[in-house]
């Protein structure tokens, strides 16, 4: 549900600000297989990957979260 999507986004977000990124995407995976349109989670899953050096995924999630409905409510 919502709820339990947004508490795993701020473990995931923890995670990613301790450079932990194995954790941080492993997180934000299980959210995109259950939600794959979360713009929240193909967001920071971009910059995890792209933290890790798989720039061409995140350049892919990145583009995904900007055509995602509530990426346009969100904002850049």
């Amino acid at each position: 549900n919502s709820n339990e999507n947004n508490q795993s986004i701020t473990l995931a977000e923890y995670y990613f600000r301790n450079n932990n990124y194995p954790f941080a995407a492993a997180i934000l995976k299980k959210i995109i297989e259950v939600d794959f349109s979360n713009s929240k989670a193909n967001e920071l899953l971009a910059y995890v990957e792209s933290n890790q050096g798989n720039h061409e995924l995140a350049h892919q999630l990145l583009m995904l979260f900007l055509y995602t409905s509530d990426a346009a409510d969100e904002g850049l």
